[in-house]
């Protein structure tokens, strides 16, 4: 369940960095989204 929940915060996270320009943002979700394909925890 954690896996779907990193992914869908990593996602929401891109997305929000995108729209306000916020870098950090960005790879916040960017570093979530990769958490939660490697299974890491």
């Amino acid at each position: 369940m954690g896996e779907i929940i990193d992914k869908t915060k990593g996602k929401i996270e891109q997305a929000a960095g995108d729209l306000t320009g916020n870098k950090k943002l960005k790879r916040l979700g960017e570093r979530d989204e990769r958490k939660a394909k490697s299974g890491a925890r």
